[in-house]
């Protein structure tokens, strides 16, 4: 999350003539290692529409009503946005979710050219 913080800051404040907004697909294995939660809900709640953000938990308590399981291609077309010339993905978690997310998004037709992982220098 740390490397997102900033972007969806910025973009939660201020609108840019560039920028329709930003998902973010938020995963953990429970409810409590979701880092800044209020804090994302807050800014998502005030951002007008241009900041959404999604929690996924691997193992979420009883009531919970978001994603449950893994970040999976289903959950991308449901929640994220579809492959465009005029949007970029951005992948920040382990290596291995990295990959992973790369090669689901590519089977959705994201380009390579518009999907970045944190580790490769967004």
């Amino acid at each position: 999350l740390a490397p997102m913080w900033q972007l969806i800051a910025a973009v939660s404040r201020q609108p840019f003539g560039f920028l329709d907004g930003v998902v973010l697909i938020y995963a953990a294995e429970r409810e409590e290692e979701l880092s800044f939660r209020r804090e994302l809900e807050q800014l998502a709640q005030a951002s007008g529409g241009r900041f959404n953000v999604y929690f996924v938990l691997h193992f979420p308590p009883q009531q919970w009503v978001q994603g449950i399981g893994f970040v999976t291609g289903a959950t991308i077309e449901q929640r994220g946005h579809p492959p465009s010339d005029d949007a970029l993905t951005i992948i920040s978690g382990p290596p291995v979710m990295q990959s992973i997310l790369q090669k689901v998004l590519a089977e959705l037709g994201h380009t390579q050219e518009r999907v970045r992982t944190v580790d490769s220098g967004v």
